[in-house]
Order: C-alpha cells, then structure tokens, then sequence
C-alpha cells in the first residue's frame, strides 16, 4: 500500500496518511475543528477575554487520537 500525501491545511510541508479513507476522515476532522475553534472563540470575545485558540498541526486529529498520541487514556483530560 502506497501511503496518500497530501499538503497539511497548516504547513507548507507534508501530511502522510495511511489511506485515501483516513485522509478524508482527517479532512472532516479538521472542519469539525475548525467550527469548534470558531465557536470558542466568539464564546471568549463575547465574555471579554483575549485568549485565541487556533490551528496547530493537530487540528486534524480527533481528541481521542490526539490522546493516544500523547500516550494519555480515554478518559479524563478533557480537551476544550
């Protein structure tokens, strides 16, 4: 199997994903993300806070991969 790469929505270099399947999954992810980024941020502007959540090289990853990245369980460490 050939790996699928595709360029990362936040990097000029490259995302390598194990499959056309995965790297649609990682796309829908990342708009997921993207409107809970959104979401938060006018929550924050709203209450007069200052502080901006943005894109970083994991907004691809659901919050369960992310953790399994991490090494942390399921449960608990909430993200968000």
């Amino acid at each position: 199997m050939i790996p699928t790469i595709t360029p990362s929505p936040i990097t000029p270099s490259y995302q390598v994903y194990a499959s056309i399947e995965h790297r649609e999954k990682a796309f829908v992810t990342f708009v997921r993300n993207i409107e809970t980024i959104a979401t938060k941020n006018a929550a924050l502007r709203s209450a007069g806070d200052d502080e901006i959540h943005g894109i970083t090289a994991f907004t691809d990853m659901a919050a369960d991969e992310f953790r399994a990245m991490l090494g942390k369980p399921h449960e608990g460490n909430q993200l968000g």
